[in-house]
């Protein structure tokens, strides 16, 4: 599907030396000029409309009716080609040529050699502060350029598209920026992506119609977030709702300004880089990062840092905010999604914005439901797939099901798109039965469902399912929590992660992390809970994976006693990466 290798282009003024990827619009070359320099070259391709020819180098169209949409994208491949070319930041890179050939369209560009952020994160484990820091403040560089200066949004910053050169973080993909005028209106469209976890509300709401540098500082702040955490950031939708809290220890302020950063609504972020690089660039050294400003998630208080902010401002930011929280009351009162309001944006432009969002990402929404009858008490949270693949959303919702459907309940049998309905039918029929059973309704009773998103990739997806049930008397209790990988492609249960369980090296692995976690001593372990720890050390539960690697956990009394609960235990990427079975790496080391 790609040029083969030596294949020449311009008339010998590139030829090919190696193929190096392919994403869902374009192939990626490492190529050599006729005077010896080492380029890169991108060849406009739709994985799944365009054939190649015989001759390997020619491309046609597999269908008439897929000509448009394969123009519409080759436009858009063209004008992230023209922004590149007319950008002169030493952080931003370079495209030296753009031509025609074999019924496409190519541009060549600076390689780079060292992968992406991403990569090295996945690779090497979270970056030290200052390091992170310190790409980061390049990349803020490259986009305070492009804002003042230019008027353009990128749209699309994440660590997938900051590549390393030597010591310098390169910002590469425009292919979702946009350009416009001086007064703030967009003079082009394309479709609005979504990268999940580091995009925020306005990109969901197709809500970027005026020039707003906020967009691309809150995906900065994400990026700062994985940097450090080796953990992709929430979803806009879950930092909406829940808040957002600190990963790993970090400096207060390195805290503050990422959360500033990533604020939902708009208008409380940093509103130029700039504003965003002097704070980050402050020197505090106190490692104390749950102190400030005090948050309501879930029933318990949790505290975060106050970024510094411009006093003269604040009576305007205070004006903004009561308005902005009436208009969430509202919306949330009538159930419906909490939104940012958007204003002065011309009808016609958000109908042609809409008409070319061709993906849909996949999102959730969360839902919280309890019921209490007698002395029976039941709570049920979602994570609720709202949209996305149709056999990913079926398929998470089958195993949400699967896991509410009990011998003492009846199976649901209502309308599986409404999450509210679903959890408020169980959470009921619970409560009804533990509170009329002639054997339990004497005691008091509680009982947990959660169905939460622990990790999203751009491959895959992983929910936590937890279960707690106590129930006085001889019933007495229990809790389990186990993780299950979906692939976003296809929605299939991801299983096979580790192809030799049995090596004794991976074995050691496994045990120093567990020592890591727990009080328990191997001899501690072996002698009460665990015989053949040493032969089989991993959990009877399935692994699953996440940002960080893959996970275990260990479930009460099976390594250790049942006050020291959940062990949760993950074995980062790279630790075990030579471990991985085949269908692992695909999902790891081709995320973006």
């Amino acid at each position: 599907m790609h040029l083969n290798k030596d294949t020449r282009l311009q008339n010998g003024k590139y030829t090919i030396l190696e193929f190096l990827g392919q994403g869902g619009f374009g192939i990626t070359y490492k190529a050599e000029t006729s005077d010896g320099q080492i380029v890169a070259i991108k060849e406009f391709f739709m994985k799944d409309s365009c054939m190649r020819g015989d001759d390997s180098k020619r491309i046609t169209v597999s269908t008439e009716s897929a000509r448009t949409e394969v123009e519409r994208y080759r436009q858009k491949f063209i004008k992230e080609a023209n922004n590149l070319l007319r950008l002169d930041h030493p952080n931003i890179v370079k495209v030296y040529d753009v031509f025609k050939e074999n019924d496409t369209d190519y541009y060549v560009m600076q390689y780079m050699a060292g992968g992406s952020l991403r990569d090295y994160v996945l690779s090497h484990g979270p970056m030290d502060e200052p390091t992170a820091k310190n790409y980061i403040l390049q990349v803020a560089s490259a986009l305070d350029y492009m804002h003042m200066e230019k008027h353009l949004c990128h749209y699309d910053v994440k660590p997938g598209n900051i590549m390393l050169d030597g010591g310098k973080a390169m910002l590469i993909d425009f292919g979702l920026s946009k350009n416009y005028d001086t007064s703030g209106q967009q003079t082009s469209t394309t479709p609005v992506g979504i990268s999940a976890g580091y995009a925020p509300i306005e990109q969901y709401q197709q809500s970027l119609q005026e020039f707003s540098p906020a967009t691309d500082i809150y995906a900065l702040g994400a990026t700062l977030y994985f940097l450090l955490s080796g953990q992709n950031p929430p979803e806009a939708s879950v930092v909406l709702e829940r808040g957002l809290t600190c990963p790993v220890q970090m400096s207060q302020n390195t805290w503050a300004v990422i959360t500033q950063a990533m604020q939902p609504v708009r208008f409380e972020r940093f509103q130029m880089v700039s504003a965003f690089s002097q704070a980050l660039s402050n020197d505090e050294t106190v490692i104390k990062p749950d102190i400030g400003q005090v948050n309501e998630i879930h029933g318990s208080t949790v505290e975060y840092p106050q970024p510094h902010k411009n006093k003269s401002l604040l009576w305007v930011v205070a004006a903004l905010l009561a308005l902005l929280l009436v208009i969430a009351l509202v919306l949330l009162n009538k159930k419906e999604q909490a939104v940012i309001p958007d204003v002065k944006v011309p009808e016609q432009v958000v109908e042609e914005e809409m008409e070319e969002t061709v993906d849909l990402p996949f999102a959730t929404k969360y839902v919280h439901k309890t019921s209490k009858i007698g002395q029976a008490d039941v709570e049920v949270t979602f994570d609720y797939p709202t949209q996305g693949p149709q056999q990913l959303v079926e398929a998470i919702r089958s195993l949400i099901l699967e896991n509410l459907n009990g011998e003492n309940v009846s199976s649901y049998t209502g309308d599986l798109s409404d999450g509210d309905a679903l959890a408020d039918y169980y959470a009921r029929q619970y409560a009804s039965y533990y509170s009329s059973d002639v054997d339990l309704k004497e005691y008091p009773a509680e009982l947990e469902f959660r169905f939460k998103k622990l990790s999203e990739t751009d491959k895959f997806i992983t929910y936590e399912v937890y279960l707690s049930e106590y129930c006085g008397g001889a019933m007495h209790g229990m809790y389990m929590s186990t993780g299950v990988t979906f692939k976003k492609s296809n929605g299939s249960v991801v299983t096979d992660i580790i192809r030799n369980t049995s090596d004794p090296a991976f074995k050691k692995i496994v045990i120093d992390e567990v020592l890591s976690k727990i009080n328990s001593s191997l001899e501690d372990i072996t002698a009460y809970f665990k015989n053949d720890f040493n032969e089989n050390p991993l959990p009877q539960s399935e692994l699953f994976l996440s940002e960080r690697g893959v996970e275990l956990r260990y479930q009460p009394y099976e390594i250790a006693s049942y006050g020291d609960g959940i062990i949760e235990v993950s074995l980062p990427w790279w630790e075990i990466k030579d471990y991985l079975t085949e269908e692992a790496k695909s999902l790891v080391d081709t995320a973006n």
